[in-house]
């Protein structure tokens, strides 16, 4: 899809993609029993990762202006679900430290086109 909207977009072009996170740490821990599964309109959610679009969008012309993961999305009632659900929601620098090493289960980005093609 990113390839065939790549195509199409004019130089300076702005991106905004909010999608899931493979490399997040609940994928990590909870495996096929991540969230990010449970949603019928994740088609191929174990694809996109913050390393896989740092990767894949400057060889198709978009310059990432911003990235960050945020959330750890469990709403299972699972005990050890639910104490992770408990963390994020209480503890700043359990949030934090899933942001700084791009473990959160959400990715926002912006990226720009730019503009020659070239996003490196």
């Amino acid at each position: 899809m990113l390839r065939r909207l790549s195509q199409h977009a004019a130089p300076g072009a702005l991106l905004v993609i909010n999608t899931v996170n493979a490399d997040s740490l609940t994928h990590h821990l909870f495996g096929r029993d991540w969230e990010g599964f449970h949603d019928w309109t994740h088609h191929g959610a174990s694809e996109v990762s913050v390393e896989r679009l740092r990767e894949e969008l400057p060889q198709l012309g978009w310059r990432i202006e911003r990235l960050e993961t945020h959330l750890a999305w469990t709403g299972s009632a699972d005990p050890t679900h639910a104490t992770l659900r408990d963390w994020y929601a209480a503890d700043a620098r359990f949030r934090r430290l899933l942001g700084e090493r791009e473990a959160g289960d959400m990715v926002t980005l912006v990226a720009r086109r730019a503009p020659d093609g070239a996003g490196r």
